[in-house]
């Protein structure tokens, strides 16, 4: 629907143009009418119709003025001026000015339903234009984070064609071949506690989103996505540009990311960023961004902005190597049944390899293995692998290609084999205390020991004791003193029993002991108790 303004201040000619709109043009619609130039102004700045009839003789503000005026500000106006003969000579200032057209008054229909017809024509012409550059537009940018992630994750690792690079450059429409890396990194891992892959992605997501809104203004660059607990930016850099100028710069502009990001990101814990060198080649980005992760590693550590040169003298030459001492870790909690903290190491383990620089091979290759050393260990605590229904095969991680993708498939598995280990250890702990109730029962008034227990169930005494008390509340002497005293308290009612037959009884062969552990529990002796406790 063509929305139309019509301007003129003769009523007559004014219901003329009305009727004839209404009549021929059934996809026009007249959404207002002025009757001088200046209602004219103020109604198109407040409506701006599709297109615009206006006579040029009218009081305050004449047609041509105020086409002008209109013109200046809206360059795309569509304006169809009305002229009587006598005012012809107005009409080439008019065309000149961006006028569409012009209708000669009086009204001819034949003539003014022809004009009227072709401006349509042409501003339906503009507007599919607009919807199709629009749509064009729309899908570029529904696109752009996954080129911005395949490009980021071929840099890293080193696997970028010089072929692909002028595609890369006109999908971004600039050049991307020389620039540095700048790291945003997170103390806290946001994945950690959150079980629901789903929700992680939202929160990284909304980061990521938060992060663009955010660089955008300050400087053109290119977004990764989260490879641990930080994410790449690509700033492209020209060849005019100074080295030291760029230096102070990606500081400067380090600073002002970190404040807007704490403001604006709603995420806890504390923000670190690491930037590396310029490189003067996109195939040499994988070494920008190595010394932007040694920056961040130890920006994370006072929350604040480092460049690369400020650390590289204070470095030992970092080689990077798999994290033998975490897998060590790793499976001493898993044999200890630190399930919590097994997954706090498993996170720890997955941030050093994937942003150990690994080559996509070695990280499926070093995924692989520490998939099996887990296995193995459930081997070792007795739990059949045969029981693993919810994890992946290693035919899933060799179709893998993308360094996220893997992480979140590694994790998956990895948290489904340490929740069945500890719902088999949870169900084995079971067993192990009704075990060890049995035997407190059945010994309870014998010469019992915590050591004696633990040999009953095949364990450590101190393990026993420090299980023990986790899951009763108190430690194992008060535990078999306070059955024995309940009972000692049954056997008083009986008045033929003597006090020492009774201590005997209850698993105490002297008697004196007896009578101070019970008042200490008590607050009185057994014969106390027995004369005056029980009425």
């Amino acid at each position: 629907m063509i929305r139309l303004l019509i301007v003129d201040d003769e009523p007559l000619s004014l219901y003329a143009i009305r009727a004839l709109i209404n009549r021929k043009f059934s996809d026009v619609s007249i959404v207002a009418e002025a009757k001088n130039g200046q209602e004219a102004v103020e109604l198109y700045k407040e409506l701006k119709p599709d297109m615009l009839i206006m006579d040029i003789k009218m009081p305050l503000l004449n047609g041509i003025d105020a086409s002008k005026q209109i013109l200046d500000e809206f360059k795309e106006a569509n304006i169809l001026i009305l002229t009587a003969y006598d005012s012809f000579n107005y009409v080439q200032n008019a065309l000149n000015m961006g006028v569409k057209g012009y209708l000669l008054k009086p009204i001819n229909d034949e003539d003014t339903v022809q004009k009227i017809r072709a401006l349509i024509g042409t501003i339906n012409s503009k507007k599919e234009k607009n919807n199709d550059d629009d749509k064009l537009e729309e899908k570029v940018n529904s696109i752009k984070p996954i080129v911005q992630k395949e490009l980021i994750s071929q840099m890293i690792y080193g696997s970028i064609k010089s072929e692909d690079l002028k595609n890369y450059a006109a999908f971004f429409q600039g050049n991307i071949n020389r620039g540095y890396f700048m790291l945003i990194g997170f103390k806290k891992d946001i994945s950690q506690n959150i079980e629901d892959e789903m929700q992680v992605k939202t929160i990284k997501n909304e980061i990521l989103q938060g992060i663009k809104n955010l660089v955008v203004t300050i400087r053109k660059c290119i977004i990764g996505n989260f490879i641990g607990r930080g994410v790449p930016l690509w700033f492209p850099v020209e060849e005019n540009e100074d080295i030291k100028e760029i230096y102070k710069e990606s500081k400067k502009n380090g600073e002002e990311i970190k404040r807007k990001i704490s403001l604006v990101v709603n995420i806890s814990g504390e923000i670190g960023i690491g930037i590396g060198n310029v490189v003067s080649s996109i195939e040499l980005s994988k070494k920008s961004y190595s010394e932007g992760y040694l920056a961040l590693k130890s920006a994370l550590k006072s929350s604040s902005v480092i460049h690369y040169n400020e650390i590289k003298d204070s470095l030992a030459k970092e080689s990077i190597r798999y994290p033998v001492q975490l897998e060590e870790k790793l499976i001493d909690l898993i044999k200890r049944g630190d399930i919590i903290q097994a997954k706090q190491i498993v996170e720890d383990i997955l941030e050093s390899v994937f942003n150990g620089f690994y080559a996509m091979k070695d990280i499926k290759e070093y995924l692989s293995q520490l998939i099996s050393i887990v296995k193995r260990t459930m081997l070792q605590l007795g739990i059949g692998i045969n029981t693993l229904t919810t994890i992946g095969t290693m035919d899933d991680l060799t179709q893998l290609n993308d360094s996220e993708e893997m992480r979140v498939w590694i994790r998956r598995n990895l948290f489904n084999i340490l929740h069945l280990i500890e719902e088999i250890q949870g169900l084995k702990e079971k067993i192990i205390f009704t075990k060890i109730h049995d035997s407190i029962n059945k010994n309870v008034f014998a010469d019992i020991s915590l050591e004696y227990i633990a040999q009953e169930v095949g364990m450590s005494p101190q393990y026993l004791s420090k299980i023990f008390k986790e899951e009763i509340g108190m430690n194992f002497i008060d535990y078999v003193t306070g059955k024995r005293i309940a009972y000692a308290k049954e056997l008083l009612e009986n008045k033929d029993k003597s006090i020492r037959e009774i201590a005997v009884e209850v698993g105490y062969s002297d008697s004196s002991y007896f009578t101070r552990i019970f008042k200490k529990i008590v607050g009185l002796t057994p014969k106390e108790y027995r004369e005056f406790g029980m009425r």
